[in-house]
């Protein structure tokens, strides 16, 4: 800022000095100031000069400003929207989505359940198509969304190795098939 007031001033001083010196009436002083004269001019003219640079750079620093102006107001406009959304986020987040279907009596069930029960004192296994289940003693457990059709189950208790071996059976549509381990009896001998 200071380098535009200078110029200024010096614009100023001169606009008060040049009269001045015009008024006298001192002939040697004259002289001097015909000889100064185009001096004069051309310091003038290059002050003059000097001032429309300041003048445009002023121009151009005001056109700056208000662009920035305009880009913080954007950036803050973005700011706002930008909020906006994660609260929409944070609120869509926190509802619960209800979901609809219908019943439709004519689709056929293409899946049943089996259903594993162990009786025994003792953790047992099923393998259901070769994918075990264990069950903890007196524990049952459902297996839904076991396709219709031939399936085969083997069980095994701890201790004593595989008590059922492998076995195909039949499931239908919406059925519950159940498999049950009992405790095994003891056998004694004489």
């Amino acid at each position: 800022m200071r380098r535009y007031l200078r110029p200024l001033g010096l614009a100023a001083m001169l606009l008060v000095v040049v009269p001045a010196l015009a008024a006298s009436d001192d002939p040697e002083l004259n002289a001097k100031k015909r000889s100064d004269s185009s001096d004069n001019k051309k310091m003038l003219d290059d002050i003059l000069h000097e001032i429309q640079g300041f003048k445009r750079d002023l121009d151009d620093l005001r056109a700056s400003v208000i662009q920035v102006q305009k880009t913080a107001a954007d950036v803050r406009d973005m700011l706002g929207r930008l909020d906006k959304l994660e609260q929409a986020v944070e609120r869509f987040s926190n509802t619960q989505r209800q979901v609809s279907s219908y019943f439709n009596p004519s689709a056929q069930a293409t899946t049943g359940t089996i259903r594993i029960v162990n009786h025994y004192n003792l953790p047992a296994t099923v393998l259901v198509n070769g994918r075990p289940y264990p069950l903890a003693a007196n524990e049952e457990r459902r297996i839904a969304g076991v396709p219709i059709g031939n399936f085969t189950y083997e069980v095994q208790a701890e201790g004593f190795g595989v008590i059922q071996p492998p076995v195909t059976r039949a499931l239908n549509a919406n059925e519950t098939f159940s498999i049950t381990i009992n405790p095994l009896a003891m056998v004694f001998l004489p």
